[in-house]
């Protein structure tokens, strides 16, 4: 019979064995495994062995979280990575495989230094540095301000030429400018720039302005409404010819009794030359002044003209000729004059309902008191004339003297009714019949 206190020795030390023996194959099962990541790894390593670089090329840095209103003054600029992994990933990487962030959720107007964040989807690929780690930051508010324009001209017209500078013109006076308050605040002046060099004619086009600060750099970073300006810069001739009409200049009043009828000036026009806008101001020339004081006969005479000192003549001499006609003031008179009839034909008898007529002449005074009233004749020409009424027009003639001085301005009736009838020639004179000597009719004047 078995002790069994034996036994149960017997029992816990197969039990240990167990125990001891399960150990150690749970521990040849790790080494197994162990040994088995290590040959992977070491053959892995030796087909894609681990290695370090730097991105090629700049990554752009994102910008996120800003709140509404705000703006990044300043662009942020791209930064470089360094990378750690297996060389077959990272020969694969691009600056577009990592994603470059600052977070600005926190932040709200002012200067900041903010870290940037990068990351890369591929988890074999570990980040070792970021250049530069952080950046700094300019947060605004975002305004919109007016900025004039500033026109510069740069070059020299054509020879001969020049410009017109109190007639250039340029629209619109101001553009609109939006950005942050920082960088627009910097601009002094939108800035359009325009060459000139050699032209001969006006210019008219649309040229484009940029914002410039004081210095006229060019300012970066500010959204401009509309760059474009209408531009016109006017290009003349340094000197401009021009025909202008000679006046004359004439003062005083002639003797009593007579007029300055009319003037003459010869040559009626000369040229002129000078700058444009002193050309340009001249309508015509007068001459030096002209008396015709108590004068009663024509004023003819070579006077000099009166040239502004800013403008040259283009001709020899500065003088022309001017011609006064003197005349003397017209009146007027009227005279009854007796009308004779003249041709009558044989056989016929005359009758009239008028034996005279008023004629009223024009002229000067000497002239009309020179002239007679039997100076002047009225007659009424009857030849061809058979029985039966006639109005016929008096004829008035005139003194040859008096024709070019004097001019017939009424004459009163303007015709005269006349008659003619067959003559009775009787069959015996009458003894006791006398005749009567014819009566001359009464010629008379009146001033009218």
């Amino acid at each position: 019979m078995l002790n069994p206190n034996r036994s149960r020795r017997r029992h816990k030390t197969l039990r240990q064995v167990r125990r001891t023996l399960s150990v150690l194959m749970n521990v040849r099962l790790t080494l197994a495994f162990i040994l088995a990541v290590v040959i992977w790894s070491a053959i892995t390593l030796d087909e894609n062995p681990s290695a370090q670089a730097v991105i090629q090329g700049n990554i752009p840095v994102d910008i996120a979280g800003l709140s509404s209103g705000l703006v990044v003054a300043d662009s942020i600029p791209p930064v470089q990575v360094a990378v750690k992994g297996p060389r077959t990933n990272i020969d694969l990487l691009t600056q577009r495989s990592f994603v470059a962030r600052i977070d600005l959720s926190e932040y709200s107007e002012g200067l900041f230094q903010i870290p940037i964040q990068v990351e890369t989807p591929d988890s074999t690929i570990e980040i070792l540095r970021v250049a530069p780690p952080q950046t700094t930051v300019q947060i605004d508010r975002t305004i919109e301000v007016p900025i004039r324009v500033r026109l510069i001209l740069t070059g020299e017209v054509g020879d001969g030429f020049r410009l017109a500078e109190d007639r250039i013109s340029f629209s619109p006076d101001n553009i609109m400018v939006t950005g942050p308050a920082s960088t627009v605040n910097q601009v002094a002046a939108m800035q359009a720039e325009l060459e000139v060099f050699g032209s001969t004619d006006s210019i008219s086009r649309q040229i484009s302005a940029v914002p410039v600060d004081t210095n006229g750099v060019e300012v970066a970073g500010v959204v401009i409404e509309s760059r474009l300006v209408d531009v016109s810069v006017p290009v003349i001739a340094q000197q401009l010819r021009r025909t202008v009409p000679v006046r004359a200049q004439v003062t005083g009043a002639p003797a009593s009794g007579f007029i300055a009828d009319r003037f003459s000036v010869m040559p009626s026009s000369v040229d002129i030359l000078g700058a444009p806008e002193d050309v340009e101001l001249v309508d015509h020339l007068l001459t030096e002044p002209i008396t015709i004081s108590e004068s009663n006969k024509d004023v003819s005479t070579d006077i000099p003209l009166i040239v502004p000192n800013n403008v040259q003549l283009l001709r020899g001499l500065n003088e022309v000729r001017v011609v006064v006609d003197i005349a003397a003031i017209p009146i007027s008179a009227g005279y009854i004059i007796a009308v004779e009839f003249t041709n009558l034909n044989s056989g016929l008898t005359p009758g009239f309902d008028l034996n005279s007529v008023q004629v009223v002449l024009t002229g000067p005074a000497d002239a009309l008191q020179q002239l007679g009233p039997r100076d002047i004749t009225a007659t009424v020409d009857l030849s061809g004339k058979g029985a039966g009424e006639f109005d016929l027009t008096p004829i008035i003639s005139l003194p040859d003297a008096a024709k070019d001085n004097l001019k017939i301005v009424k004459l009163t009736p303007t015709s005269i009714r006349t008659t003619l009838t067959e003559s009775v020639t009787p069959s015996e004179p009458d003894p006791s019949a006398t005749t009567s000597p014819t009566k001359t009719p009464t010629v008379a004047t009146t001033d009218v």
